[in-house]
């Protein structure tokens, strides 16, 4: 990755076999609404690292 303006911002990371998972944060308005597509995202990633020790991606059946 390259730093724009030659700025120290960005930072070159070693690519490797086994990444660490990630943690998430989605913040929003309490009056926002949630569109469909954005909804079924974050049921994915409430799905996905519910601690259960489930870390393999199973796709979920998205009602619609």
């Amino acid at each position: 990755m390259t730093t724009p303006f030659g700025s120290s911002q960005f930072v070159t990371i070693p690519i490797k076999e086994a990444l660490p998972v990630a943690r998430y944060a989605a913040v929003w308005s309490k009056n926002y609404r949630l569109k469909t597509a954005a909804a079924s995202l974050v049921e994915m990633a409430k799905h996905y690292s519910s601690g259960q020790g489930n870390r393999h991606w199973q796709p979920l059946q998205i009602i619609a």
